[in-house]
């Protein structure tokens, strides 16, 4: 395969808007985009997997061993940073129990939790409590690392497939029919938050939906000719409509009735937004895809956003407590720029500190 096949540099831009939607959600942002974010980040590892290995001979299935093995490797470069955020998340945590007279069976929770995020089991947990204990975050590490296990088995198939359209439509509509048919078995079985929330939108065979579609959205990629430079700005418009229409439904609709709490999932829905956004920027032709593609500032964004994603929360955590401690008097808008800016630079003091440990290991 032609190695400059390999990198999609209008990526990064969507991985900057992807990862400030989340953030947006996070300091509690009345307009947010946080489950489109989480939904483009899922299709975009599927995308970008079936981009690089569909055309490569080397057969990377070979049983569970060897599968576990490849999601290993793609874990490997941000497990440390998980681990150092889970501890930092620990501190914070432990702090409150010691002063605030915590219960053993608070403290064996604690325990818990440590055990599952170590283990990248944590999204595994049918409740949703545990599945974001500590570095809240994280549960999207411990189902992707399960959707990497999956993905020599789903390579196989999608290779033997990757030509046939009809079958790759009937593939994504087959999946939102399986996350759907979940959604609504979830709510019968346990309406409550906790539990619905976590098989419809953290548990990690749920995301294999997200995931597959990513997958096929790379293949129609490959498969594709290249549109008009007209149609690609048409489709860039409907796109954008189509992401606003549904994050203002999201975000301001109340979903009283049975049907509405099984399409708002925060998952099924988000979907065909998120393949489209991730199939537009690959194709990288219209305006609006070229002029954010001019954007410095999202583009550094967007190369960090792996180590943003981590390290946002547990700085958020952090800042909540300092300032309720103090009882500083800041603006909710002046604390999230703040946040924000630690943000970028404990990043940037960790990535000199780990290509340090690089060069003195090498």
């Amino acid at each position: 395969m032609d190695s400059s096949k390999n990198k999609i540099d209008s990526f990064n831009i969507l991985r900057a808007i992807a990862f400030m939607g989340i953030f947006m959600r996070h300091v509690e942002f009345k307009m947010q985009w946080a489950a489109l974010g989480v939904s483009v980040f899922f299709v975009l590892s599927g995308f970008l997997l079936t981009y690089q290995y569909v055309d490569r001979d080397e057969n990377l299935g070979g049983g569970v061993q060897k599968n576990l093995v490849f999601a290993i490797r793609r874990v490997s470069k941000i497990y440390p940073l998980h681990i150092l955020t889970m501890m930092a998340a620990v501190v914070v945590i432990s702090l409150t129990f010691v002063f605030g007279g915590a219960s053993t069976k608070e403290w064996l929770r604690l325990f818990r939790d440590v055990i599952l995020n170590i283990l990248l089991l944590q999204s595994w947990y049918p409740y949703a409590g545990v599945n974001v204990s500590l570095n809240g975050v994280a549960w999207y590490l411990s189902s992707a690392f399960f959707l990497y296990f999956m993905f020599p088995y789903l390579i196989r198939f999608l290779k033997s497939i990757r030509s046939k359209n009809g079958i790759l439509w009937f593939l994504c509509l087959f999946v939102i029919f399986i996350q759907l048919l979940i959604s609504a078995v979830g709510l019968k079985i346990d309406p409550s938050w906790g539990f619905y929330r976590w098989i419809a939108y953290d548990a990690p065979f749920f995301r294999l939906g997200d995931f597959m579609i990513g997958c096929v959205t790379g293949l129609f990629y490959l498969n594709q000719q290249k549109l008009s430079d007209f149609k690609a700005n048409i489709w860039e418009i409907a796109v954008v409509v189509m992401c606003i229409v549904i994050t203002v439904w999201d975000n301001h609709v109340t979903h009283i009735t049975y049907i509405a709490q099984i399409l708002n999932n925060w998952t099924t829905i988000f979907i065909p937004p998120a393949s489209l956004l991730v199939y537009l920027f690959a194709l990288n032709q219209g305006m609006l895809t070229r002029l954010l593609m001019k954007s410095k500032v999202l583009d550094f964004i967007g190369r960090r956003s792996s180590y943003y994603f981590l390290f946002h929360y547990i700085i958020i955590l952090y800042m909540v407590r300092i300032v309720k401690h103090f009882h500083f008097q800041i603006s909710s808008t002046i604390l999230a720029v703040i946040e924000l800016s630690l943000t970028i630079v404990t990043t940037e003091i960790y990535k000199r500190i780990e290509l340090w440990l690089h060069r003195v290991n090498s």
